[in-house]
């Protein structure tokens, strides 16, 4: 995953030193916008993607409410299986994941 993201960055790189891109651009010496990325060797890159790619997405069904044969965590009350007074409240029970942001359904 780590070589493909690479690779990926290589073309971005690529395509955002174009003249339509640059020319769209405004360029300035903020060591925070990455303008000099292009110059980094691969094994530098490859340390950028490994500083600054991480998740987006909110797991969900971890602990889906299904019967316990069927290794469920929950019941269909939410109260964790050998746990007392211990429920679980969260998008981890869905059955299945939504279609939508799972925001919208928690």
């Amino acid at each position: 995953d780590v070589a493909l993201l690479v690779r990926s960055l290589k073309i971005l790189i690529k395509l955002a030193n174009t003249k339509p891109v640059l020319s769209a651009l405004k360029q300035d010496d903020n060591p925070l916008l990455d303008h000099n990325l292009g110059k980094l060797s691969d094994d530098e890159l490859e340390n950028e993607v490994r500083k600054r790619v991480g998740t987006l997405y909110h797991p969900t069904s971890t602990c889906s409410v299904v019967p316990l044969e069927e290794n469920s965590v929950v019941d269909p009350f939410l109260k964790v299986y050998g746990l007392e007074n211990v429920r679980v409240a969260d998008a981890s029970i869905f059955s299945r994941i939504v279609a939508g942001h799972t925001v919208n359904s928690v």
